[in-house]
């Protein structure tokens, strides 16, 4: 679909915030692939809600893809995006997972 086809679509009303708790329920249900597809069509909507980057860190997390959720984690934390302690419970949790144990010295100090 081309940019100006695209730009007349009009989302239905709330949708975004309908891919976000879809994306939420799958998450607590494990079923982090089909969630991540949620929080990632919320995000493809231009939206950028601290719930959107922390589900897709943790479904990322869980399904193994630890740099992914690093990254997501890291940018959090440099942006003050989201509840400050969660996002570095999260982020910590990962480093170790990793062993970067250096990483996790450094931003606890």
């Amino acid at each position: 679909m081309d940019e100006k086809k695209r730009s007349n679509i009009i989302p239905f009303p709330n949708l975004k915030e309908r891919y976000i708790d879809k994306g939420m329920a799958l998450l607590k249900e494990k079923k982090y692939h089909q969630a991540l597809e949620m929080f990632s069509e919320a995000k493809n909507l231009n939206e950028d809600k601290a719930e959107i980057h922390l589900g897709m860190a943790i479904c990322f997390m869980e399904l193994g893809e630890l740099v992914e959720a690093k990254n997501i984690c890291k940018k959090m934390l440099l942006e003050d995006i989201g509840h400050y302690f969660t996002v570095l419970q999260i982020y910590l949790t990962i480093l170790i997972q990793l062993r970067e144990y250096h990483e996790v010295q450094s931003t606890i100090e």
